[in-house]
C-alpha cells in the first residue's frame, strides 16, 4: 500500500487494502489445495508469483529513480548460476537456488559501482547495457554455458512423494510454495525498508540527489543497498524458473522481455503501492494465458499488449490507485 503523511484519520482505503491483503495471502496459501488435481493451474499459479517476485524486486530501486531496462541481468546471473551448481557442482537445488541469489546481489552491488553515478535514462540505459552484455558472454562462453544450446537437464526442486500431503497439495507444490516463499519475503523486506530511515533516503533521492545529500543521504550506500537486494531477489527468481523448467538458456534467461515486463507489470498494477507490481504481474500473467491466447492464439501478444496500453492510459496510478481513488471518493470530504 501507498505511503503517505498521517492525518490523524483511519483512511477507509487503507483498511480495505489491508483486508484484500490478507485475504489475498490467505488464497495463496490454499491455492495447491483448491487446485491439487490440476497440475496445470498449479504451474500458472507458481509461475505468476515467479513473475509476481521479478515485478517486485523491480520496484525497490524504482523508489530512488532508479529505473531498470536490465534486470534481466539479475534474472539471468540467479538461472545460470543455479543451473551450473546443481549440475557441476551437485549441489542440492535447495543450496544452488541461495548462492546463485547471493551471487545476483553481489552483481547488483558491482551495478551500483559501475552505473551509480548515473541518473534517469542513463541509467536505463546502462542497466541495458549490461543485461544485454551478459547475454553475449553466456551465449559465446560455450565450455562453461553450452552456448545457444543452453544447459538442459537442471534437477527440479524435490517433489512430495505420491500419496499423504500429495494428494492434498499436488506433487509439484514445492516450486509453488517455493515462490510464495521468496515473494513474501520480498513483500516483507519491502515494507520494512518503506518504514525505515533507508525508504525516506529512497524517496528523498528519487526528488534529487543534490537535496538528499543536503540532508544527509549517502546516496551511493543507498543505491547499493536497493540494488543489492533487488539483485538478491530478482536472482532467487530466476533460479527458481531454471529448476521449474529445468532448462536455460542465453536468450531465454537475458531477454529483453524480462527487463521491460517488470516495468508494465508495476505501472499496470500501481508501482508506488507495496503490492502494485505483485497484483499487475498476476493479472497480466494469468490475463494472458488464461484469456489473451485463447481469443487469440496467433495474435495474442497485440491483445495483451494492447490491454497494457489502454490500462495504462485510462489509470496512470495503476489498478490500486484507481481502488483507492474510489474509496476516497465514497469517502467523500472530511
Amino acid at each position: 500500500m501507498r505511503q503517505g503523511p498521517s492525518t490523524g484519520v483511519r483512511s477507509p482505503s487503507l483498511a480495505t487494502f489491508r483486508w484484500a491483503g490478507t485475504g489475498g495471502m490467505i488464497v495463496a496459501v490454499l491455492l495447491p489445495v483448491l487446485v491439487a488435481s490440476r497440475d496445470y493451474l498449479l504451474y500458472l499459479g507458481t509461475m505468476a508469483l515467479v513473475f509476481g517476485l521479478l515485478a517486485e524486486s523491480w520496484s525497490l530501486p524504482a523508489q530512488a529513480g532508479l529505473i531498470s531496462f536490465g534486470h534481466a541481468a539479475f534474472f539471468g546471473i540467479g538461472a545460470y548460476a543455479s543451473a551450473l551448481l546443481s549440475l557441476r557442482g551437485q549441489l542440492s537445488p535447495w543450496l544452488s537456488l541461495i548462492a546463485a541469489a547471493l551471487l545476483a546481489a553481489l552483481f547488483g552491488l558491482v551495478a551500483a559501482e559501475v552505473a551509480g553515478n548515473l541518473t534517469g535514462a542513463y541509467f536505463s540505459l546502462a542497466t541495458l547495457a549490461m543485461a544485454e552484455i551478459l547475454r553475449v558472454v553466456a551465449l559465446h562462453w560455450t565450455g562453461l554455458t553450452e552456448g545457444a544450446w543452453g544447459l538442459v537437464g537442471i534437477p527440479g526442486l524435490p517433489r512430495l512423494p505420491p500419496g499423504g500431503l500429495a494428494r492434498l497439495v499436488g506433487s509439484r507444490a514445492t516450486d509453488y510454495y517455493a515462490a510464495l516463499l521468496l515473494l513474501a519475503a520480498m513483500c516483507g523486506t519491502q515494507a520494512w525498508i518503506r518504514r525505515a530511515p533507508l525508504g525516506l533516503a529512497l524517496q528523498a533521492i528519487c526528488q534529487g540527489e543534490a537535496r538528499a545529500a543536503a540532508s544527509g543521504v549517502d546516496a551511493r550506500r543507498v543505491k547499493r543497498i536497493a540494488l543489492a537486494v533487488s539483485g538478491l531477489f530478482a536472482g532467487g527468481a530466476g533460479a527458481l524458473h531454471a529448476h521449474i523448467f529445468q532448462w536455460v538458456d542465453p536468450a531465454s534467461a537475458f531477454s529483453l522481455t524480462l527487463s521491460v515486463l517488470p516495468l508494465i507489470m508495476a505501472m499496470f498494477g500501481g508501482g508506488q503501492y507495496l503490492l502494485g507490481p505483485v497484483l499487475g504481474a498476476v493479472v497480466l500473467y494469468l490475463g494472458n494465458e488464461l484469456l489473451f491466447q485463447r481469443l487469440a492464439p496467433g495474435g495474442h501478444l497485440w491483445l495483451y499488449g494492447g490491454a497494457v496500453i489502454l490500462v495504462i492510459l485510462a489509470l496512470p496510478h495503476g489498478i490500486l490507485g484507481w481502488v483507492e481513488a474510489r474509496l476516497e471518493g465514497r469517502r467523500g470530504p472530511v
